[in-house]
């Protein structure tokens, strides 16, 4: 069931767009998107090549989504601060230097996929697994390690410790799935109150950044569907839009290092 008072991403994302004081979408940004888009689109759209080449578990394999859902629940904040090192493991950086850790994690044969092993992770174990290839550290240290202990519990105590029971319970539904985990982990709980820089989580100026970033990749959703009407090729989903920008954006990261973007310190991004 939908949380009460609480709106799905979508209904949020144009809700707030509507309402937003200090954030707007240009509609001819969308324009210029969409026929950037269009050239990735044969049959379906192409992911940018990103060039980072990190091994994960197969999609078939046993521990594959418990992977991808250990790997999601530590995704968020691995921004620095300007002129400060970044935290790099194996040369890559952000979400790929979380992927490299948890791969070499595997490879020395340390359990991480298993919640009965992160469900009771101490400091010293997290902080072998996320060693970079510097002195810095990965951002957020303390929130990560309250994560791990809080979706390993509840995977234990309500799953059978392990993520394939929250996907067996949705039944191939995404709708499904995303009240599952928000419902049951509240670390998943990506909520705010509504009425660049380093900008508090939950402020009005971060909350419309977001929402207004949420109605955007749908309104661009809707610019694709019109463009592709009639013609043998399948719209993508705002997922797998959201997937393309943020690939987007990495291959591209040196080229756009001079555009300014909002820094949040906090577990949901």
């Amino acid at each position: 069931m939908v949380r009460e008072g609480v709106l799905q991403p979508a209904a949020a994302g144009e809700f707030i767009a509507r309402n937003a004081h200090h954030v707007k979408i240009h509609e001819t940004g969308l324009d210029k998107l969409c026929e950037e888009m269009l050239k990735s689109i044969t049959d379906k759209l192409e992911i940018p090549d990103t060039g980072a080449d990190i091994i994960h578990p197969n999609k078939d394999h046993e521990k594959a989504a418990d992977w991808v859902f250990v790997a999601d629940a530590l995704n968020f904040c691995f921004w620095s601060y300007s002129g400060a090192q970044k935290w790099t493991v194996d040369g890559h950086s952000g979400y790929y230097a979380l992927e490299a850790a948890l791969a070499r994690a595997i490879k020395n044969e340390i359990d991480i996929t298993n919640p009965e092993y992160y469900s009771k992770i101490t400091e010293d174990q997290l902080r072998n697994i996320m060693k970079g290839d510097n002195e810095a550290t990965i951002p957020l240290f303390d929130e990560r390690i309250s994560v791990l202990h809080e979706v390993g519990a509840i995977l234990l105590e309500k799953y059978d410790g392990t993520f394939v029971t929250c996907l067996k319970e949705a039944n191939k539904s995404a709708v499904k799935l995303l009240e599952i985990i928000v419902d049951n982990f509240p670390c998943f709980r990506d909520e705010a109150v509504f009425e660049d820089v380093l900008l508090p989580s939950g402020s009005p100026e971060e909350v419309e950044i977001r929402g207004c970033s949420i109605h955007a990749v749908e309104l661009l959703k809707k610019k694709l569907e019109d463009k592709l009407k009639g013609q043998d090729a399948e719209v993508p989903n705002s997922s797998l839009i959201d997937y393309y920008l943020w690939c987007y954006r990495r291959k591209y990261a040196d080229d756009m290092e001079s555009i300014p973007f909002h820094k949040t310190l906090g577990i949901y991004y």
